[in-house]
């Protein structure tokens, strides 16, 4: 993620003071969907 990305994350605060994020989502999930994959041509014979 760049600085300034948001994002959720769900967890639970532990008696050190540590947040444990058991799910993290970034707020415009589509920009980091992967690309679907190229179509593939097979060489004239």
């Amino acid at each position: 993620f760049k600085d300034g990305s948001q994002a959720l994350a769900d967890g639970k605060l532990g008696p050190d003071g540590v947040f444990r994020a058991s799910k993290i989502q970034a707020k415009c999930a589509s920009k980091y969907e992967a690309k679907p994959p190229q179509m593939r041509t097979k060489p004239a014979a």
